[in-house]
Parts: structure tokens; sequence; C-alpha cells
């Protein structure tokens, strides 16, 4: 039986778009866990956000191809969050960029 590092890997064999799900995931994850523990109804959260109450529950509900990394990164910014970018190389002549988020 096949084991699989993500589960992303049952849709793609792309490294890319794993890369690329699971970081958008792991934002949507955040922007949840945030809008909970506000304790913001979806309508709340909308207001807050400037964004629609659809939207919210898209989010809420996982829909992870409704949102662009760009959408998320508002959405945490706008929840008081900033990011700060490294780069580190993988290999002698590519970089590896890694995201740390942080309370503004």
């Amino acid at each position: 039986m096949k084991s699989y590092s993500s589960p992303f890997e049952l849709v793609s064999d792309d490294a890319d778009e794993i890369s690329n799900l699971e970081l958008k995931a792991n934002m949507m994850i955040a922007i949840r866990s945030l809008i909970e523990g506000k304790g913001w109804s979806q309508s709340d959260a909308a207001k807050e956000l400037g964004v629609s109450q659809p939207r919210i529950s898209n989010l809420k509900n996982g829909k992870i191809d409704k949102f662009s990394v760009d959408m998320l990164m508002e959405l945490l910014v706008k929840l008081g969050f900033r990011f700060e970018f490294n780069y580190t190389a993988i290999k002698d002549s590519l970089p590896k960029l890694s995201m740390n988020v942080a309370a503004a």
C-alpha cells in the first residue's frame, strides 16, 4: 500500500501544486481559528473583514479552491498579522522560501 506525506498527494502529483494547497489550507485553518476565537458569527466576520458572508462560509467549510494565497494573506493582515519571508537554499543553486506569520 502506498503511503502519502500529505493528503494533497491524493489529488495531485505536482510538488508545486501540493505546496500551494498545503499553504492555503494552513492559512484557512488559522483564519477560521481566529474568527472562532473572537466569537464572531459568519456575518460579524464578513463585516469585520470586508468580505461577503458566503466567502466566510466557504472559508469555514474548507473550500480551498475558492481562495488565492493573496486573498488569504489579505484576511490575515486584516486580523492583525504581518508576514516575514526568509530564503534558504534547498540545493546549492535554488532558494527556499519560508514564511513566518506574526501578530502585528
